[in-house]
């Protein structure tokens, strides 16, 4: 499981928000919860984000091969 937050620091509001996120090799999707907008198919669509809130996605996936699994993300 993991948690991608996106916040807006303005200075406007932000529309069209979308955050992509496509699992690596070797992870399966399971479920996913967002506090704002939608997850499918590896992009989370936000839309709307005020100045100065956030919104939070968490993500959770089984585990489908040995050995080592990479991704681009730093945090993984």
């Amino acid at each position: 499981k993991w948690t991608i937050t996106v916040r807006n620091n303005g200075p406007d509001a932000a529309t069209g928000v979308n955050v992509t996120d496509i699992l690596p090799a070797g992870l399966v999707y399971n479920s996913s919860s967002a506090s704002k907008g939608s997850y499918a198919n590896g992009v989370w669509t936000v839309d709307a984000l005020d100045k100065g809130s956030s919104a939070s996605l968490n993500i959770v996936c089984l585990v489908n091969k040995t050995g080592n699994i990479s991704c681009k993300w730093s945090l993984c």
